[in-house]
């Protein structure tokens, strides 16, 4: 078995063409290799037994050869996945499960493995041999995924066109680096779906999204360590639901993206308030560029929603049928996701998940678990609540202190009523933003802004009440789970309670 190495990004096809023809490859001293047209065969049981256990078996038609391949998901992070892999040669396009280890296949699955999808395409290839000596091999592809005919959803078939960087030889560093020259100079976007779950997606559209799980956290580990933890599976989130969203336009994906890169910033921005003078490079500069660059979909999305779930008749419905435009906002968001800025923020991102310099050091490198409960009890005390609830502002302005609240919960007590009253009293205030972006427009009818008042009014006050339960969810969680008596250095830790004030936090 060999372990790989490698990443992937998505670039557009005009966009290949261009990089090709540049004289990027040259720099690097990219030394190509002959074009191969490839067409792969994949076998799953009717019910993806194999996708299910996380595994591709697969046959590839390259030239005269066949070649059986067997591959396991393994770990991905920042989107460097490392994964294992068995292959074989073949006299014959004819699986031989007897070349794959005993074992290794789930039991009962041999019998019932049928032809599942294909993916046809030409791939490009150049290898590169650092100065520090390593090997790194590029690819592009270029082709499409099908699945058989009636099999799958209204989908058929699903374009492809990405980039691979592969690590054959040497240190991840290096793969990191040329990949991320790379996003410098040309749009690029972190890709984290294999070409096996494109034809996964295509047989079972209705899983296009499915949320990875965190898994468990090692209380042990060092702020450091968790930060980075978190930063590459948030950012591999985040790039899986900008997928989803080009694959099937449902714009539920792109708030899912938004809610994933607010809680990247928000964890940016605890951990620099726990060490001021740490080296966070350009970790939370490029999620506050990227948060910015991309607000202006989220707000429409949510104007939008509000709109919608409205009751309206009369004049106010036609008012509302002749201003939802998701067309042109589809067509804003492409502009401004395949900026060439977005993919080196991106990229940036990932590599410090991968490479931390040593400046992160002192205060991070503290066990996380106690350096969190006592950014919680902070994070509480600046949160408070609106003085005044029925004020949209004073909900709205507090949307970051939110979140920054709930990813700590999420931490801390993932399965405790206060985390879930967190969220919910989160997404509460992203629906008010909705409202309040609507009342802001010049040309409302009269009785529809009459509407939204009263709608906006009914928000608030449940906002109110939700407010207060989360304040008694987290006096109940930090005295039963979390006694202050058990924390070492954590003498003045308090129970923390939401309290109220006029002046919403800035930050």
């Amino acid at each position: 078995m060999a372990n790989e190495i490698e990443l992937k990004l998505a670039i557009q096809k005009e966009r290949a063409e261009q990089w090709m023809r540049s004289a990027w490859l040259d720099n690097i001293n990219a030394k190509a290799r002959p074009v191969q047209r490839l067409e792969n065969d994949y076998y799953d049981t009717p019910d993806l037994a194999l996708q299910q256990a996380r595994m591709a078996l697969r046959i590839r038609r390259a030239g005269d050869q066949w070649i059986q391949t067997l591959k396991t998901s393994g770990e991905q992070q920042a989107g460097l996945s490392r994964r294992g892999e068995w292959e074989s040669a073949l006299s014959q396009p004819v699986l031989d499960l007897s070349l794959l280890p005993e074992g290794v296949l789930p039991e009962g699955v041999g019998d019932r493995l049928a032809l599942s999808f294909t993916t046809h395409f030409t791939r490009q290839a150049w290898d590169v041999h650092t100065s520090s000596g390593s090997h790194i091999e590029i690819v592009l592809d270029q082709g499409e995924v099908a699945v058989p005919p009636g099999s799958g959803g209204r989908r058929r078939q699903d374009p492809l066109c990405e980039l691979e960087f592969e690590l054959k030889s040497g240190h991840a560093f290096d793969l990191l680096m040329l990949a991320q020259d790379l996003a410098l100079h040309f749009p690029v976007q972190l890709l984290t779906i294999s070409k096996a779950e494109r034809g996964l997606r295509l047989l079972r559209p209705q899983e296009t999204a499915r949320e990875k799980s965190l898994g468990r956290l090692d209380e042990g580990m060092s702020l450091l360590s968790l930060a980075q933890q978190l930063t590459g599976h948030w950012l591999d989130c985040w790039a899986r639901a900008h997928e989803a969203f080009a694959f099937d336009g449902q714009e539920v994906h792109l708030l899912e993206a938004e809610r994933y890169l607010s809680r990247l910033h928000a964890l940016s921005v605890l951990l620099a308030r726990q060490q001021t003078s740490c080296g966070l490079g350009d970790l939370r500069p490029n999620l506050s560029w990227l948060r910015q660059h991309l607000a202006p979909i989220g707000h429409q999305m949510r104007r939008d929603r509000c709109l919608q779930s409205l009751s309206l008749s009369g004049r106010d419905a036609l008012w509302r049928q002749g201003h939802l435009d998701y067309a042109r906002r589809r067509q804003e968001y492409r502009q401004r996701w395949w900026q060439r800025e977005v993919g080196e923020a991106t990229v940036a991102c990932m590599v410090w998940a991968h490479q931390a310099g040593p400046e992160c050091r002192g205060e991070l490198d503290k066990p996380w678990r106690q350096v969190a409960i006592n950014l919680l009890d902070e994070q509480v005390k600046r949160l408070q609540l609106p003085k005044q609830p029925l004020v949209i502002e004073g909900w709205t302005h507090r949307l970051g202190a939110l979140m920054r609240l709930e990813t700590l919960l999420l931490l801390l007590a993932p399965e405790s009523g206060g985390y879930r009253q967190a969220v919910e009293l989160r997404e509460g205030v992203e629906w008010l933003t909705g409202f309040s972006i609507l009342l802001d427009e010049d040309n409302l009818p009269e009785s529809l802004h009459h509407h939204l008042l009263q709608q906006s009014r009914q928000w608030m006050l449940q906002l109110g009440r939700q407010g207060q339960a989360l304040s008694a969810q987290l006096d109940q969680w930090c005295h039963q789970v979390v006694p202050s008596s058990s924390l070492e250095g954590a003498s003045d830790f308090a129970p923390p309670h939401l309290t109220t004030d006029s002046n919403p936090v800035a930050e």
